[in-house]
């Protein structure tokens, strides 16, 4: 049940008209993927086709790396905080893949961002 967070530190987005990769054995269609970077760890979240089979989150200790699979209509919401939100940081969970993702740090109630 090995667990990790890490800060991101740097990140690099991904768009194309269509992008495959494979996971589970089957093909995985995606417009766009964001991977976040950090600590020798990194977390890919591919934001999937409408049509595309779609696979488990995954958290692989021993690659360092883990994965996400979202709608498409979530990209934009990642984005945005990646651009605006610091810190952010990375959860990866082998035992609960679900959770994988990015989360901020802690901010003071109110405060006024543009």
């Amino acid at each position: 049940m090995p667990a990790r967070s890490f800060e991101v530190t740097t990140y690099d987005i991904r768009l194309a008209r269509r992008l495959d990769t494979h996971a589970e054995g089957k093909l995985v269609r995606y417009n766009a993927s964001i991977t976040c970077r950090g600590s020798n760890h990194m977390l890919i979240v591919y934001f999937l086709d409408e049509n595309s089979y779609v696979p488990n989150n995954a958290f692989f200790p021993d690659q360092r790396r883990g994965t996400s699979y979202l709608p498409q209509s979530q990209f934009q919401r990642y984005v945005d905080i990646l651009r605006n939100e610091k810190p952010i940081y990375c959860f990866l969970n082998s035992s609960y893949p679900l959770q994988n993702g990015i989360y901020t740090g802690a901010e003071p109630v109110g405060e006024n961002e543009p």
